[in-house]
């Protein structure tokens, strides 16, 4: 988890949201995975979107939670799946993260950001560049022939 470029950014940028994952009761946070050569877009935005509570559905549906902005997320044994923007990414496994004080969290490792393509494509000066997947890097504005051929 710690060489993570997500969590690290979170660890670091933002210590309020870090903490609220360790005093709240059943938090999760989904972490997606860095893959070489990928650029994710950091922001206090992405985070929130990546750190669940459980929400007044999850008594009725287990699997129910609600990110930090206040959409309502489906974590399923294979799946996770943001019901206000249908942005969905595969559930890899699932760990218990533990800081020095032995407090501890659920993480939940996915193959790519729980983002709806739009958003990882934005960009913006307050934003850090850091390795990482991205849903939209596979859907990036195509390279000419030119390009493509330099590439192989």
């Amino acid at each position: 988890v710690h060489s993570n470029p997500f969590f690290q950014y979170l660890d670091k940028h933002h210590q309020d949201t870090c903490e609220k994952l360790f005093v709240g009761d059943n938090w999760m946070l989904v972490l997606p995975k860095p893959q070489p050569n990928h650029r994710l877009k950091m922001s206090l935005e992405l985070v929130l979107q990546h750190v669940l509570r459980p929400c007044e559905a999850t008594q009725k549906d287990s699997n129910k939670y609600q990110n930090l902005k206040d959409h309502d997320v489906e974590v399923t044994d294979s799946s996770i799946r943001n019901l206000a923007n249908s942005a969905a990414c595969k559930l890899l496994r699932t760990e218990t993260y533990y800081d020095d004080d032995f407090r501890s969290f659920l993480v939940l490792h996915t193959n790519t950001p729980l983002l709806p393509t739009s958003d990882t494509k934005r960009s913006s000066t307050t934003h850090r560049d850091v390795k990482g997947s991205s849903a939209a890097d596979s859907k990036s504005p195509k390279l000419s022939r030119q390009q493509q051929q330099q590439q192989q």
